[in-house]
């Protein structure tokens, strides 16, 4: 690799798959060998992990090249990715795998819509206690807001 390209020698050995880059032309790109200890894997799951990760290191690469992009000096034409743009991009994926994770309760939408309506009309009902109808309705409304809130709050904390 001349051209002032950096390259370290390294040896594949018979047991060793290579998974080709998606879309990078031959001779383009950095190539980067690592070697992982899969137990007791089938060459397909073999195959298979290499693909995922040839795949998340496609969107590390465009991860890295947004983060460059977004702390780029106005006027300035070059992409230069820095280390600090690998960093950030490898937490910026991080973040979206942990969203991602997270399973969203199916009553999360109602409690969403519902804790500014029930608080709201909570409010409103202060106004009218002028019977017990108006009081258990006042109760009732203030309950259901709280338990909106409160199931807000325990989904975000974890």
């Amino acid at each position: 690799m001349a051209n002032g390209r950096i390259a370290k020698e390294f040896q594949l050995s018979g047991d060793d798959i290579v998974i080709p880059a998606s879309g990078v032309p031959e001779g383009v790109g950095v190539v980067v060998p690592t070697r992982t200890l899969l137990d007791g894997a089938y060459e397909p799951a073999k195959l298979a992990f290499g693909r995922a990760v040839q795949a998340y290191a496609d969107k590390l690469a465009i991860e890295s090249a947004n983060q460059e992009a977004s702390e780029r000096a106005p006027g300035a034409n070059s992409t230069e990715i820095t280390e600090s743009a690998v960093i950030r991009a490898q937490e910026a994926l991080d973040k979206k795998v942990a969203l991602q994770v997270r399973k969203r309760s199916p009553l999360e939408p109602y409690a969403l819509a519902g804790s500014p309506i029930f608080a709201g009309a909570t409010g409103v009902m202060g106004s009218f206690l002028h019977s017990l109808v108006q009081v258990i309705a006042f109760s009732i409304l203030a309950v259901i807001a709280i338990a909106c809130i409160l199931h807000l709050a325990v989904r975000r904390m974890r």
